[in-house]
């Protein structure tokens, strides 16, 4: 019986991801020519993305197991955490110091839009 649970299980984590992407596609793609010639109407897009958001935490518990059965490497995933050599933290710092946005010590435009407001304030 445990074989035929896991089964089960793997059935729905795969179900609910193959319906995330489904879903997702449409909503950010096909749903605004489907609207425009008129084969979906605007209540059927909020359902679409109000079944979306309902997938997110079936698919967010499941996503570490998704991403190890799909053998996603670090490369492509291009993210810092979950790693397979376990240096989250090193690997977090170093990818933060070389973000575009830590290139200066202040980001472009603050001197000139968020000095002035800044200056407003009183504490």
């Amino acid at each position: 019986h445990a074989a035929r649970a896991a089964s089960r299980a793997t059935l729905g984590a795969l179900g609910a991801l193959r319906d995330l992407h489904v879903l997702s596609a449409c909503d950010e793609g096909c749903a605004r020519v489907l609207l425009e010639s008129r084969y979906l109407t605007p209540e059927h897009t909020l359902a679409l993305r109000a079944r979306l958001l309902e997938l997110l935490p079936a698919v967010r518990r499941d996503a570490v197991g998704l991403v190890d059965a799909f053998g996603l490497t670090d490369l492509e995933l291009n993210s810092v955490l979950g790693r397979a050599d376990g240096n989250v933290y090193e690997h977090m710092l170093a990818w933060a110091r070389r973000s575009p946005l830590n290139a200066t010590h202040v980001l472009e435009g603050f001197e000139r839009h968020v000095r002035p407001i800044m200056g407003k304030c009183t504490l």
